[in-house]
């Protein structure tokens, strides 16, 4: 758990600005109906970027609205820019082939009109979208001339990401000294320009880079700026991307330092993220690595269906990054199951790709692989003459390496002889000064003795002498007592600074995790259902939703689907920081089955979120492991037929309504009966989502026909284990059952108001003692 605590910390942060992108579309709406045609084309491609996320089918709208009215109206730069547009948002959803002909039509239009910043744009996104099609020599073709175009501009900006693009190529190719050099230089440069983005970019390469050439504190230093860079530029913002590829990237340095629990336990926090944030790319990514770990850690069976599932995801949107790779740990996984055939079909698709890459490293590797295939197989000629490919490829990388290393060696030298240099003019300096020094003492000690001779000489009375004797005496006894002093106040003033640096230490340090777990709550609270997609599920209703710190145990979830309403209220184990991370995985997993797998029934939810739990936790009963879990309430309404569908974990649901109307269901109970108002509790199962010794035992779904007026309310238990009062006990569920009955007739959007100040004032000055979370609806 304590490594669950420590990257939840590390987790990045998001917070959505619906409301202000909503005031920014209207607000470029009102300038579209005032402006006159020509100027309506750039409002147009501006409400496009700003749809380009939520609504991209919107925003290809108004691009191609922008499009024929610039054609209309033959303006060729904002032609250009609504091709660059078009092509961008075709880009950004994985449509290659249409992005290359959108970004080709603007490329020949700035080209023909001399827009020199336009053309190296368009070659720029041309060179991406070759870059993620896996044509790598095409994309730093386009990447070179992008750079030569922006050189002749002196377009520093634009300099420094064709830099990035290269260094990004070169690393692909295994030339890491030159990918390094570019980075470097991009990095100077959007340090200069104040570019943000750029640094976080350029020093997450750099980061990269580094880890690659196995020097991982290097690569945490350039990790950490990076990480600092995105995590300023997602304050206010939906996008977590470049801190996941941060977290990915740490990942990484774990593995390398032979910390392959904590990587895979980043990877999966990596994972479960992307496919929260629907990012398909960085999710593939993610379970890529976790299949690398699963095989270091010798689970062949799991890392061949997390590669697999990799693999699946990038065939889906068309990303080529890491195949090679991919197809390589395959073929070992079959060589490790004694299935040297089957490896060897795996470990040719794997040649074939980094061949058409130009990835020479991965060839090296698929060629060991290949000869232990061949040598399984009884194929000893052949093996060795993989293993003389491998052996021959690998000579001619380490004589590179042999280069490179020189050239760094030469680089070094040039650097230690001009600090030579400046060492031996300090040196001369230094010499200057002391005989300068010694000058000046000398001369100064030849008047003190002239001076003492004239005194000695007039005043030859012994008398005077024997007094200036016995004043000169206390005179080096006071300086004495001045020196022990000054040097008494040193020490402490030196103590003093000491414990003043600590202090600030201890405080930086506890602001770091006090911003981190800010940043965790923000990210739970993005997760969580907004009002708008409350409001189309329930007529009427309230939440309560109390973090005892920054980040939650508890949680609320909705989903739409079709003629079925789902809603849920959860307690996970724990709150705080551990609570929010089994949080994040419980929202995962709901969302995965019953969006993806398109399951709508409770019980079958419930039954299927356990497994994942405990697969994904490797819970085995052990009883040296913590049995974590989620306790949950999860409804289905059926909207055509208004009955709600209950199954619980450890959790119940409570009904209030008239009490001559008939009982919701025949297992449940009346808890209160006050004054024609019935409470009725429909218990759930005691057992939690995740590792139990009734795991066996399926979870039960029961159905209840709604009436008009019914109110339904799922809760966790802070709300009644909250102390406070004249005697500091609990609240307990008891008395909160009790109010919930007498709120019944009062509008449901007051129930909130009433229950938060009763809460309030039964705490008094009491802290917060757990999560708290009371859910208050109304269907019909």
């Amino acid at each position: 758990m304590r490594k669950l605590l420590f990257f939840a910390i590390l987790f990045p942060i998001l917070s959505l600005t619906v409301f202000a992108e909503k005031v920014d579309t209207l607000r470029l709406f009102n300038q579209l109906s005032t402006a006159s045609p020509s100027e309506q084309i750039p409002v147009m491609l501006q409400i496009s970027s700003v749809q380009r996320i939520d609504y991209p089918r919107r925003a290809l709208y108004w691009a191609n609205r922008a499009l024929e009215q610039s054609q209309k109206l033959s303006i060729g730069e904002l032609t250009a820019e609504s091709y660059f547009a078009l092509g961008y948002l075709h880009y950004t959803s994985n449509d290659f082939d249409p992005a290359l002909d959108e970004f080709n039509k603007a490329l020949r239009i700035y080209k023909r009109l001399g827009l020199t910043a336009g053309e190296s744009k368009a070659l720029n996104r041309i060179g991406n979208v070759f870059q993620l099609k896996g044509a790598y020599p095409e994309a730093l073709q386009n990447y070179n001339k992008a750079l030569t175009l922006n050189r002749s501009v002196n377009n520093e900006d634009e300099i420094a990401r064709s830099l990035t693009n290269i260094s990004s190529i070169n690393r692909l190719f295994g030339n890491y000294t030159g990918a390094l050099e570019h980075s470097l230089k991009a990095l100077d440069l959007y340090e200069k320009v104040k570019d943000k983005e750029g640094i976080a970019w350029s020093a997450l390469n750099i980061a990269r880079l580094f880890r690659i050439s196995n020097e991982p504190e290097k690569a945490l230093e350039y990790l950490t700026k990076s990480m600092a860079q995105y995590r300023h530029l997602n304050h206010g913002k939906g996008d977590v991307n470049g801190i996941t590829l941060c977290l990915s990237e740490n990942a990484a340095i774990s593995l390398l330092l032979g910390k392959i629990d904590e990587a895979y336990v980043q990877n999966l926090l990596v994972y479960l993220t992307n496919i929260s944030a629907g990012n398909l790319y960085g999710a593939s990514m993610a379970k890529g690595n976790i299949g690398i770990i699963l095989y270091k850690l010798g689970r062949y069976s799991k890392a061949e269906k997390s590669i697999e599932a990799s693999l699946k995801i990038k065939r889906e949107i068309g990303d080529s990054l890491d195949l090679a790779s991919l197809y390589r740990y395959l073929g070992l996984v079959k060589i490790k199951q004694k299935q040297p055939q089957q490896s060897l079909v795996l470990l040719n698709e794997a040649e074939k790709i980094a061949t058409r890459q130009n990835l020479r490293q991965d060839k090296k590797d698929i060629f060991l692989a290949k000869a232990i295939a061949y040598s399984q197989k009884g194929q000893l000629k052949e093996a060795i003459r993989q293993y003389i490919k491998f052996s021959s490829l690998r000579d001619s990388l380490n004589r590179q390496q042999v280069m490179r290393m020189e050239e760094k060696y030469a680089l070094e030298k040039q650097i230690k002889e001009r600090e030579l240099q400046q060492q031996h003019a300090d040196v001369l300096q230094y010499a200057r000064l002391q005989r300068q020094r010694l000058v000046s003492v000398t001369i100064g000690v030849g008047l003190l003795l002239s001076l003492a001779l004239a005194l000695v000489l007039l005043k030859r009375n012994e008398e005077k002498r024997r007094t200036n004797v016995i004043l000169e005496a206390n005179n080096q006894a006071i300086l004495a007592q001045k020196e022990e002093i000054e040097n008494q106040r040193d020490e402490i003033k030196m103590q003093h600074d000491v414990t003043t640096l600590q202090r600030d230490k201890i405080a930086g340090q506890q602001k770091v995790i006090t911003d981190s777990i800010r940043y965790a709550g923000r990210i739970q609270t993005a997760l969580l259902p907004n009002h708008e997609a409350l409001m189309r599920v329930f007529s009427e209703y309230f939440i309560i939703y109390k973090p005892k710190a920054f980040v939650s145990g508890d949680f609320y979830w909705i989903s739409e689907q079709r003629e079925i309403d789902l809603f849920a209220a959860a307690d996970c184990t724990g709150h705080g920081v551990p609570g929010a991370f089994m949080s994040l995985l419980g929202i995962s997993s709901l969302n995965e089955l019953v969006a993806r797998n398109q399951l709508t029934d409770p019980a079958a939810i419930l039954s299927q979120m356990r497994l994942a739990i405990v697969e994904m936790l490797h819970q085995t009963g052990s009883a040296r492991e913590s049995l974590d879990g989620i306790d949950m309430a999860l409804c289905a309404y059926n909207k055509k037929e208004h009955q709600l569908h209950f199954a619980g974990a450890y959790c119940s649901l409570f009904l209030v309504r008239e009490v001559h109307l008939e009982m919701p269901h025949e297992a449940a109970i009346l808890v209160f009966e006050m004054e024609g108002k019935a409470l009725w509790e429909v218990k759930g199962q005691k057992m939690p989502i995740g590792f139990h010794p009734l795991m066996d035992k399926p979870f039960e779904t029961r159905v209840i026909n709604t009436l008009s007026g019914d109110v339904i309310y799922l809760m966790s238990d802070g709300f009644g284990d909250q102390v406070g009062g004249p005697k500091g006990g609990k609240f307990l569920q008891h008395n909160l059952k009790r109010e919930l009955i007498s709120l019944h007739g009062e509008p449901i959007s007051r129930h909130k108001e009433i229950l938060e100040a009763t809460l309030q004032t039964w705490m008094g000055d009491s802290k917060q003692v757990d999560d708290i979370l009371l859910m208050g609806l109304s269907l019909n």
